[in-house]
């Protein structure tokens, strides 16, 4: 792997108030020598680092790059928005990379996933997090039953130290405070003692050979991808996060992939892991070639009653068990819900998620109102049982019982957003379910839309009644 550069500028750490810290971020290219083949190095490096911003090469070529004093080569890559932007050149860390691939090194992992894996007091990890826009190493580690936070400080020459005792590296630095049993700092006393190595689910970059784009959305995209391990290689479906992206939007990114974790079932779509060493960030899920229900319905039309109704079944084995979980979902689209190579419904996409019984949101953000349940929309509640609703409402984006056995059609034609909120709440109106729809499952399918949510039937019941449906 080539080395590349790092600068350290300053940055307060909270325990040592007036001490600079390490912050990565770009210190330029090294400056060009005609005697010297750094230029065509330079170019490779672009190139292996850029696949997926392949106009930078034209770009630099034309501007004779290697010719070009270092300011100015900054100043280009920073002119091109995509190729090398900020970001990507933050990956520009190999002189502490190198000697941070250590077992207790955890990348980008936020703290929301570090803090369960310190449990024990002296148990810490290495990692990299994001500060006023800028990447820093951090050392979090467990102390008197808290996760306490530190970043690592460096002087003019270049040493590495968090109070007294000072190394030439982080790893050296690590490694004195565990032999000599000195603690990070007076104030905090917490004391190294055990490095947490890696998780199983977190993954390397260069196991994920992105291939095809299967679709994108407001903060990344989704990629078909081969996945390579020892064991041979695998298709894979993975969602990486634009490196451009909000802190904010990034915590949001890894939340999925911490919720997604916690499932198996086999209606619900199962991650493989978490790549984090580097941007983007990935999250790697089992492949569904069979594309959505939606899809399905809409090009397949007219699709058999049996065929329907399986599709119900699973989708509601699916939910049901995100209900026992704790989890709901919010989104239960057309899209969301593929199928397996064998045309197995599996419920994805968790990015509006939460692990709670109740979610109270003032903004509604990304949620159309036709989708909504009544509560939803009068008091900004969603529950389970506002997912219950939402599993009997056809819609565009929703993959409910009755798109399924409406073909594809969008719900409530013909009226607003407004106006369908006002027949829902004012009038307590109701869809009529396709006439083809057997009786049984228009009736359970009212149920769903049931203005009080507690007379609501539960996921779990939905599953059972559909399953005595499809026995009859």
């Amino acid at each position: 792997m080539s080395r590349r550069p790092v600068e350290a500028v300053i940055l307060w750490s909270v325990d040592a108030p007036r001490q600079p810290s390490v912050r990565i971020r770009p210190s330029g290219l090294p400056p060009a020598n005609p005697r010297s083949s750094t230029a065509s190095r330079l170019l490779s490096f672009m190139r292996a680092y850029c696949f997926r911003h392949r106009q930078i090469d034209q770009k630099l070529e034309n501007n004779k790059c290697e010719n070009l004093p270092r300011a100015s080569r900054i100043k280009l890559m920073n002119d091109e928005k995509s190729p090398l932007d900020s970001a990507m050149v933050n990956m520009e860390i190999d002189d502490l990379e190198q000697e941070l691939n250590k077992t207790y090194f955890h990348g980008l992992l936020p703290r929301a996933d570090i803090e369960p894996l310190l449990r024990e007091n002296g148990s810490f990890v290495v990692r990299k997090t994001q500060r006023n826009g800028e990447i820093i190493l951090a050392l979090s580690v467990k102390w008197d039953r808290r996760i306490k936070h530190f970043v690592f400080n460096q002087d003019e020459s270049g040493m590495y130290y968090f109070e007294s005792h000072k190394d030439k590296t982080i790893h050296g630095l690590i490694d004195w405070h565990m032999k000599n049993g000195e603690p990070i700092s007076t104030l905090s006393g917490a004391k190294l003692i055990k490095g947490i190595g890696r998780q199983p689910w977190l993954l390397n970059h260069d196991e994920i050979v992105l291939q095809k784009k299967l679709g994108e959305g407001a903060f990344g995209e989704v990629h078909l991808a081969l996945y390579i391990t020892p064991s041979g290689k695998t298709n894979v479906a993975v969602k990486t996060m634009r490196e451009e992206a909000t802190r904010q939007a990034r915590l949001q990114f890894m939340k999925e992939a911490r919720i997604m974790r916690k499932f198996s079932h086999p209606n619900v779509i199962r991650i493989l892991g978490v790549a984090v060493y580097e941007n983007p960030l990935m999250i790697v899920m089992e492949l569904c070639p069979g594309g959505s229900v939606l899809a399905y319905v809409r090009k397949m039309a007219p699709v058999l009653n049996e065929t329907k109704l399986r599709f119900c079944c699973e989708a509601a084995a699916g939910l049901a068990y995100l209900e026992s979980k704790n989890c709901i979902h919010r989104d239960i689209a057309a899209r969301n819900c593929l199928l397996s190579a064998k045309y197995d419904v599996k419920i994805s996409d968790f990015g509006m998620s939460d692990e709670r019984r109740f979610i109270h949101d003032d903004k509604l953000r990304k949620v159309p109102m036709k989708w909504l349940a009544p509560e939803t929309m009068q008091q900004r509640v969603f529950s389970s049982k506002s997912d219950v609703w939402a599993y009997g409402v056809m819609a565009k984006r929703s993959l409910k019982v009755y798109e399924i056995y409406a073909d594809g059609t969008e719900p409530y034609p013909g009226l607003s957003n407004l106006q369908a909120r006002a027949k829902i709440v004012v009038q307590n109106y109701r869809m009529e379910m396709p006439k083809i729809t057997p009786q049984d499952v228009a009736k359970l399918v009212y149920k769903c839309w049931e203005a009080d949510p507690n007379a609501r039937p539960s996921f779990s019941e939905i599953y059972e009644i559909l399953c005595k449906i499809r026995k009859q």
